[in-house]
């Protein structure tokens, strides 16, 4: 047998064996990122929890928004503070949110401001059924492009 042979027929041999292999696994997404429905009282609830926070970042009021944060003293926290006072100092919306199966269950809420600017706040629900803050980020305009 000459070698293209043996090579096409080791090609083809694999070939199938990575299709079997296809066929029986198990191509799941992991619940970490498994997105969740959301009813219209969780949306109104997470819209709510976002403008109470926002205006806490508008007006300064550091205390009031620690409160409402998993871990007040944490470094993420403290940027996070930051960075919210900074992009909530013009009118902020929600503009999604994404939910995820994950335990703890986290939530993405999306933001965006009268600039343009884009911001990502991570927030879960705590035992109480209360919600906890966790990080925010966001982008410029320019720096979406």
């Amino acid at each position: 047998m000459s070698n293209a042979k043996k090579t096409g027929t080791i090609l083809f041999l694999l070939i199938g064996v990575a299709v079997v292999i296809h066929a029986f696994s198990t191509d799941r997404t992991p619940e970490e990122f498994r997105l969740r429905e959301l009813s219209p009282e969780e949306h109104a609830e997470a819209d709510k929890f976002i403008e109470t926070l926002s205006g806490y970042a508008r007006k300064g009021a550091a205390a009031e928004f620690a409160r409402h944060c998993e871990d007040p003293r944490a470094r993420k926290t403290a940027s996070s503070w930051y960075a919210m006072r900074k992009f909530s100092s013009s009118e902020t919306h929600l503009t999604g949110i994404h939910s995820y199966e994950a335990k703890p269950e986290r939530c993405r809420l999306h933001l965006e401001n009268a600039r343009g600017e884009i911001g990502t706040a991570i927030c879960r629900r705590a035992n109480d059924g209360s919600w906890k803050f966790l990080s925010f980020t966001f982008v410029t305009p320019e720096e979406n492009q």
